[in-house]
């Protein structure tokens, strides 16, 4: 049986492997990974030893931030390593655990090791211990962002310039390369932007970010990617049938706006001066008395790409919309922000039909994923 068949299963065995890189300065700066695992392997499905010490391992969550994008949530958990014995108190003095990169791996009692999935990529945040147990809190890259900071001054260029320049002062270079060039495609804007140096990589991000409808995460492989927000069209990635959906569905209309403006610079420099593109349409307040208004702070510098970025906003909420929060048998591995799926046989509320990703809570012991689907 593969991987993909075996995830399906809720009654299968799940087995995880946890691989940290962790350091010391001995003379110069020497690595060692630690690996560990939940239950024993056989010797002959695996090139490496993996001590059985883990026993505890989080469920994973990735989710958009839905009223304003930018940077999704962080993921985060803790895992829990057995030391009853003693025999990994030398690393507790002299080794070096925070900040230091974590890899959590899935598998199959029935699989060899180099089939195993990766289901999470990231860093060890911080460390606890006691007699029995160490804790180690981990979290995903996107931790690096805020922890690391630009340099100030004056930058400008498009879009995807300040962007890039952002995620190298950060040491970021493991790009999803499509997702990148997609989304440079529909953000080739021209943006100036100031930069105090006290801002962190992802306050910046956000600043330039979150105007334009876009958001970035770290996918389950410590892979960075961007999108840009749009209603769903075209075609799915997955289809769900409703006997995949182990749940009630719960959901909720995302309030409406009935003006949008995008804000932009008309000049740049020590005193900058700004104009203000808008749409509206009074009806909306008709049908709905709270919907809302807003203004977009761009840093962009063309009325024209203010426009655009306007009706993106415009198109987005304008209209109502919902997000719903179904949980699905283990499709999770075959999706990721962004991603378009559509269900059937889901008659009430409407259900049917093409939604975004917007999120996704990763269950892997009991085989389910609850998704955050957007229309």
């Amino acid at each position: 049986m593969t991987w993909n068949d075996l995830i399906r299963r809720p009654d299968s065995q799940k087995v995880y492997q946890v691989e940290i890189e962790m350091a010391r300065d001995n003379g110069g700066i020497e690595t060692h990974t630690l690996r560990l695992i939940t239950r024993g392997h056989d010797p002959d499905k695996t090139a490496h030893y993996y001590e059985p010490r883990i026993s505890g391992i989080p469920s994973f969550t990735i989710e958009m931030q839905e009223a304003r994008y930018g940077q999704s949530a962080i993921s985060f958990g803790s895992l829990e390593i057995v030391n009853t014995d003693g025999k990994l108190d030398t690393y507790a003095t002299g080794w070096t655990w925070l900040g230091r990169p974590v890899v959590v791996k899935l598998g199959f009692p029935e699989l060899s090791s180099d089939q195993y999935e990766t289901v999470f990529t990231g860093r060890i945040a911080d460390v606890d211990f006691d007699d029995n147990y160490i804790s180690l809190g981990i979290e995903d890259y996107q931790g690096d962002l805020w922890n690391k900071h630009r340099t100030a001054g004056d930058y400008s260029g498009t879009i995807p310039t300040l962007v890039s320049a952002c995620l190298t002062g950060a040491g970021i270079t493991n790009i999803d390369t499509t997702a990148w060039n997609a989304w440079a495609a529909a953000n080739g804007f021209s943006a100036w932007y100031r930069a105090g140096g006290e801002e962190s990589i992802s306050t910046i991000l956000d600043d330039i970010l979150v105007p334009l409808a876009c958001w970035y995460t770290f996918d389950r492989t410590g892979t960075f990617i961007i999108g840009t927000m749009l209603a769903p069209s075209g075609t799915p990635d997955l289809s769900i049938r409703d006997a995949e959906i182990v749940n009630d569905t719960p959901g909720e209309m995302l309030k409406q706006y009935w003006k949008v403006g995008v804000r932009y610079l008309t000049s740049t420099g020590d005193n900058p001066e700004y104009a203000t593109t808008s749409r509206e349409d009074s009806s909306i307040l008709t049908l709905n008395p709270t919907a809302q208004e807003t203004v977009k702070e761009s840093c962009l510098t063309v009325a024209a790409q203010a426009q655009t970025v306007r009706d993106r906003w415009w198109a987005l909420r304008s209209v109502p919309r919902t997000i719903i929060r179904p949980c699905v048998m283990a499709q999770a591995s075959a999706l990721r922000l962004g991603h378009q799926v559509e269900l059937s046989g889901r008659s009430r509320y409407s259900q049917n039909g093409l939604w975004r990703v917007t999120g996704l809570n990763e269950d892997w012991d009991n085989s389910q994923t609850t998704l955050g689907l957007f229309r």
